[in-house]
C-alpha cells in the first residue's frame, strides 16, 4: 500500500478524524500514517493486513510512554478490534464457499454492526480514560 501510493492519500482522507481521536500524536506523522493505514485495511476488510499495521502503529505510539497503556494507545486497540469494514471479505467468501448466491446481501447488517461497535467502543474509552484520569487525581 505505502509503494504505490495508496496510504498517503487515505491518510490525507482520514487525518481530520483520526487527529481527533489521537490528539497526542497529531504531530507526529510516523504514527498517524501507521494508524491510517490500519484503518484502511480494517476498512477493506483485510484483517491479515491490519494486524502488523495496527502493532506498527502500538509499537510507534509507545515509544511515548514505555510500559504504560495511554488513552491513544487503548484507543487504537478499541479502534482496531471494533473496526468499521465496508467489504467484509471473510464473511462473504465463507457465504460463496456454502453455495450462497448472494454473499454481499449481508452488507447493510455490517455496516451497522460495525459502525455501532466502533461508537460504543470509542465513547467507552473516552469515558473511562476520563474516569480514571478523575480517580488518580483525586488520589
Amino acid at each position: 500500500m505505502r509503494r504505490s501510493g495508496v496510504t498517503e492519500g487515505l491518510s490525507r482522507l482520514l487525518r481530520p478524524l483520526l487527529r481527533r481521536l489521537y490528539p497526542a500524536f497529531s504531530d507526529d506523522s510516523a504514527v498517524m500514517d501507521s494508524i491510517a493505514a490500519n484503518v484502511s485495511a480494517n476498512l477493506l476488510g483485510l484483517g491479515s493486513a491490519a494486524t502488523p499495521l495496527g502493532i506498527q502503529a502500538a509499537q510507534r505510539m509507545s515509544r511515548r510512554t514505555p510500559g504504560v497503556a495511554s488513552d491513544a494507545l487503548c484507543m487504537l486497540v478499541v479502534c482496531n478490534t471494533a473496526s468499521i469494514q465496508l467489504i467484509p471479505t471473510t464473511v462473504a467468501s465463507v457465504r460463496a464457499a456454502q453455495g450462497c448466491a448472494t454473499p454481499f446481501d449481508i452488507l447493510p447488517a455490517v455496516w451497522l454492526a460495525s459502525a455501532v461497535s466502533v461508537a460504543v467502543g470509542i465513547t467507552a474509552a473516552k469515558l473511562l480514560g476520563g474516569v480514571w484520569r478523575a480517580r488518580e487525581a483525586r488520589l
